[in-house]
């Protein structure tokens, strides 16, 4: 006997689009449509821990940094280069946190627009500093020799900042994967939503109370004994 072919939620999506645009019933596909949009949601869980544990390890590192780079204390709050160096772990451990929150409340409607506005605009940001990184790393520090980057005196490069540089370097590429994850996530959302009349805690409850879907599926997609958390 053949096995039947799993529909994905991709292919769910297509066709629910194609049904809206001609206005016909999706009822039969209402089934597949919650099936398909849980387990999505669910396999999102471990690239989301992953990727959000990889940013917070580089935000230890801009913390570990930070007492090697040969500013003065003063300096700090005083200058450009302080203000500019402090901006990416300061920024980054309250960001961190609201990733983590954001997916583990993921049933509700709030927590993909707050975070993609949130956490997009800090991409954004941090793009830009990071394009101002490579300019410091490549040609002004080499040929200026600042403090707060060489020793004053040689081109070379301090340990400090080149660490804080670096982790900044790979924070870019980390959190633009985060939002294109967290977008994908959403699209599926929308689906479990648009093909169905439920609140988010109808959703959840549907998830507690079913037994097909592991107890797993109640921590990794924001759902806990039948309400939405």
């Amino acid at each position: 006997m053949a096995t039947p072919k799993k529909t994905s939620a991709k292919e769910v999506i297509k066709e629910l689009e194609r049904k809206a645009r001609e206005q016909e019933d999706f009822g039969d596909l209402m089934p597949t449509v919650i099936t398909a949009g849980i387990e999505d949601l669910h396999n999102s869980v471990l690239p989301m821990f992953v990727l959000a544990l990889l940013y917070i390890i580089t935000i230890v590192v801009q913390i570990i940094a930070l007492p090697l780079i040969t500013i003065a204390p003063g300096d700090w709050y005083s200058s450009f280069s302080g203000y500019r160096i402090l901006l990416p772990p300061l920024f980054g451990v309250p960001i961190a946190g609201f990733i983590i929150y954001a997916y583990s409340h993921n049933l509700k409607r709030w927590t993909y627009n707050i975070h993609l506005a949130v956490v997009g605009f800090w991409t954004l940001i941090l793009t830009i500093y990071a394009i101002w990184l490579l300019l410091e790393l490549l040609w002004y520090c080499p040929q200026f020799m600042p403090t707060y980057c060489t020793n004053g005196v040689t081109s070379s490069l301090g340990f400090g900042y080149l660490l804080h540089a670096i982790t900044t370097l790979i924070q870019v590429p980390i959190l633009w994967i985060e939002l294109w994850v967290f977008r994908r996530a959403l699209r599926y959302w929308r689906v479990l939503y648009r093909s169905t009349s439920f609140t988010a805690t109808d959703l959840s409850k549907l998830i507690h109370d079913n037994p097909a879907y592991a107890q797993r599926y109640l921590v990794s997609i924001g759902s806990k004994m039948g309400k939405a958390v």
